[in-house]
């Protein structure tokens, strides 16, 4: 009895399995292939044109300004292509993206609290002007379209969808029939010039349309030696701010602390499979 127990304790104390891909190839990016992109069908996972800091984003579920890598070891890219093993569903792909990175690249990192420059999602004053999503999203259309108007369906990291129109004037209109605060944090994230963090207390899942400037928080493209033919004017980076507002909500600057997984050693050539 003494040694059933002895055996319990150690497998306890051994966690989990980790889970592993079958099979992974990690090549250099190749000159003239740069085409970032995460896709997982079936049992193949295409990772492409992915530096350390976007495949730990990916791993650990993490917002890009929450990794800290070391310049020296992000400057490399990789295509990498996997195979999930049967019996394991996409949902466990992170975890085995986890694995590789310590197995493969010998990922090193802590996670410590850093206080940054944010904007904070909160309710404005009297109150959010949001209409609740009903129902549940049809399966058959989470993917990214292009329409015969010009727009575009696609699908958020998070899930979400969206829908993209840009016009003449330098306005991209954004359209979600459902979507979270979260989600609608990560998607304003990508038009302003500071991380975004949801602290509006709101639950559930909402119609959300705003506007913003087509060029985002950067600005418009610099001048050409030739006009184009149909110019675009930029509305400016405020636009963003002023959209949110209608919504009865509002982008406040402040400063606060943020999780952050900071690298402190890794091989810019991983091993071989």
């Amino acid at each position: 009895m003494h040694a059933v127990w002895m055996f319990l304790a150690a497998a306890l104390a051994q966690g989990p399995a980790k889970v592993e891909f079958e099979v992974a190839s990690i090549k250099p990016l190749r000159i003239g292939a740069e085409r970032p992109h995460f896709e997982v069908d079936g049992a193949r996972v295409d990772i492409g044109t992915a530096s350390l800091d976007t495949l730990i984003h990916y791993a650990y579920g993490v917002k890009g300004y929450q990794v800290s890598v070391p310049a020296a070891l992000n400057e490399a890219r990789f295509d990498i292509l996997a195979k999930i093993p049967e019996g394991a569903s996409k949902e466990q792909v992170p975890e085995m993206l986890q694995s590789l990175l310590a197995d493969r690249f010998k990922l090193v990192f802590h996670r410590e609290n850093r206080e940054i420059a944010i904007y904070a999602l909160v309710v404005a004053k009297g109150g959010p002007k949001l209409k609740e999503s009903v129902g549940e999203p049809d399966p058959a259309e989470a993917k990214s379209v292009r329409l015969p108007d010009g727009s575009a369906i696609a699908v958020t990291r998070l899930g979400d969808q969206v829908r993209l129109a840009s016009g003449s004037d330098g306005v991209l209109r954004v359209e979600s029939p459902r979507m979270k605060m979260a989600g609608l944090a990560d998607m304003v994230q990508r038009f302003v010039d500071r991380p975004v963090v949801d602290m509006t207390e709101l639950n559930g899942y909402f119609q959300i349309a705003f506007d913003t400037s087509l060029w985002g928080a950067k600005g418009p493209p610099p001048p050409q030696t030739a006009a184009p033919a149909d110019p675009v004017s930029d509305p400016g980076p405020a636009l963003v701010f002023t959209s949110i507002q209608k919504l009865g909500l509002r982008l406040e600057a402040r400063k606060g602390p943020v999780e952050m997984i900071v690298v402190n050693s890794a091989e810019t050539k991983p091993s071989a499979d």
